[in-house]
C-alpha cells in the first residue's frame, strides 16, 4: 500500500516536472492532488507499522506462564483464556493474515 502511494506521488510529481510547468501555472486541482496524495504517503508512514503489530499479534501465542510452568496448550499472550489451537483463533488467524498480505 506504501509502495503504491509512493509510486502515485511519483507519477504525479514526475508528470508535473515533465511538463516543466511552474507551481504558478499548474491548476488549483493538480495541486491539492499532489498535497493530498503526500499527506497520505505520510499518514501511512506512520499508520503501517502500528497497524502491522497490531495484526501480529494474534500470533503472539505462549505454551508456558510468567512463572515458566508448561500450560495444558498454548495460550494466547495478551489473554490467557483463549486457546491457539481452537478454530476461532486459527480463523482469526487466517483474516490476519489476509491482512497483512
Amino acid at each position: 500500500l506504501i509502495l503504491l502511494s509512493v509510486a502515485v506521488c511519483t507519477w504525479i510529481w514526475s508528470s508535473c516536472c515533465h511538463h516543466r510547468e511552474r507551481w504558478g501555472e499548474t491548476s488549483l486541482s493538480f495541486r491539492v492532488l499532489l498535497t493530498f496524495s503526500s499527506l497520505a504517503v505520510l499518514a501511512l508512514y506512520f499508520l503501517q507499522p502500528m497497524v502491522t503489530s497490531q495484526l501480529l499479534a494474534v500470533y503472539n501465542c505462549r505454551d508456558m506462564d510468567d512463572g515458566g510452568h508448561r500450560l495444558d496448550t498454548a495460550r494466547w499472550a495478551l489473554d490467557m483464556s483463549v486457546d491457539c489451537n481452537s478454530p476461532v483463533h486459527q480463523q482469526w488467524q487466517l483474516v490476519t493474515s489476509i491482512g497483512l498480505l
